[in-house]
């Protein structure tokens, strides 16, 4: 069974969020209540070569929390002997983990047959790591072409609500929000939401790239220069289709990120050359917040402002409260936004969340991922 939990280690690598090994609790537990011996295939971190920091020993010792056996072995790959051993004493109903798949130069490379050895302990594969599925790696792709292959119960929620996303022509207006640093990143996704909905509200440190492209004076703010000629063409092309591709009005501008940094307020193309853009204000937020009002769908994506310093969160909690006063459904995704909303009081009101990155991206890209296409059922 592949999994996805490359959870989030702090500095003295332990574990600051579980979810991603809960997610796929649901078809663990059921493949244990049908007596099937379980081994299971996850990554950690991106190691180059065997790295004891990204063992996951760690992951191990918190699923034991979780899932009550005497013994719980994980096996190296590398020791044939020793991981054949540990699968044949599996009893029924029992779990077992390989260790960092990423370890292997099989998983990227295929050397020597990498995943038909992988392929060779079980009967069965499963696959429930939608956040892996776009990638085309031994223990996700060529594992499945070689064994039957379902989906994880986990995976074919995942994918039930990306179609409902990718496909989502009856619940108009449907409103991307796209937040996040890099240009470089989001701009294909953007391209390709463009196609899909009707508006999309742009913020982060993103929007100093498309202010820069516009002739924009951004100050201090992060932008890639790299990237402007390549925004220029998106922002024209965007005139040509139904989608309206919405920037700031007006921003909170500060000298530095600091609870006690000197902010004013200022319209988008009056950013002074000291200062940095950090959050919006009032123009901007009562046109996004009109927008989301009205949708009845919403793809919010990364979270809005510098959310981890009070003086710059106000959009964070505005949208929250937007899509709260509205009918809209809702589908969060990446760590940051789901964490930026994990504590807000009206956290309730969010439809759907998924922890996975790019993968999402991908999808909403491609409309599939070859991890998903290559399964022989996926339900």
């Amino acid at each position: 069974m592949r999994v996805d939990f490359n959870v989030k280690l702090d500095s003295t690598w332990n574990i600051l969020d579980d979810e991603r090994i809960r997610a796929s609790l649901s078809t663990i537990y059921n493949l244990i209540w049908r007596w099937a011996k379980i081994a299971l295939i996850s990554h950690l971190g991106r190691p180059e070569e065997k790295w004891p920091a990204t063992s996951l020993q760690i992951v191990v010792d918190r699923l034991k929390l979780y899932i009550q056996q005497d013994h719980f072995c994980l096996a190296d790959l590398d020791d044939e002997a020793a991981t054949r051993w540990c699968v044949d004493a599996l009893d029924n109903g029992e779990v077992m983990m390989f260790e960092n798949i990423r370890w292997y130069d099989g998983e990227k490379n295929d050397i020597d047959g990498f995943w038909k050895y992988l392929a060779s302990f079980g009967d069965i594969f499963v696959n429930d790591g939608f956040g892996v599925s776009h990638r085309e790696d031994a223990s996700v792709i060529w594992i499945a072409k070689y064994l039957p292959s379902v989906a994880g119960l986990l995976l074919a929620d995942e994918i039930k609500y990306m179609e409902l996303t990718v496909n989502r022509r009856q619940a108009r207006p449907f409103v991307a929000v796209i937040w996040g640093k890099k240009a470089e990143e989001k701009i294909w996704v953007t391209n390709a939401l463009l196609k899909k909905v009707d508006d999309i509200l742009l913020w982060g440190w993103i929007v100093n790239t498309f202010m820069k492209a516009r002739g924009c004076e951004v100050g201090t703010s992060f932008y890639e220069p790299n990237m402007v000629d390549e925004v220029k063409e998106i922002m024209w092309w965007a005139m040509d289709k139904p989608c309206w591709l919405v920037l700031p009005k007006d921003f909170v501008v500060a000298d530095k990120i600091s609870p006690d940094a000197n902010i004013s307020i200022v319209d988008y193309d009056k950013i002074p050359k000291n200062k940095m853009a950090l959050d919006i204000w009032p123009k901007t937020r009562e046109k996004y917040q009109k927008i989301l009002k009205q949708a009845w769908f919403i793809l919010w994506i990364w979270p809005m402002g510098v959310y981890e310093v009070n003086q710059f969160r106000d959009w964070n909690d505005a949208i929250m409260n937007a899509i709260a006063e509205s009918d809209a459904s809702s589908f969060v995704w990446w760590g940051d936004t789901i964490a930026s909303v994990a504590k807000h009081p009206k956290k309730e009101y969010i439809s759907h969340v998924s922890t996975w990155g790019w993968a999402t991206l991908k999808f909403l890209e491609f409309g599939t991922l070859p991890g998903i296409e290559v399964l022989d059922s996926k339900e």
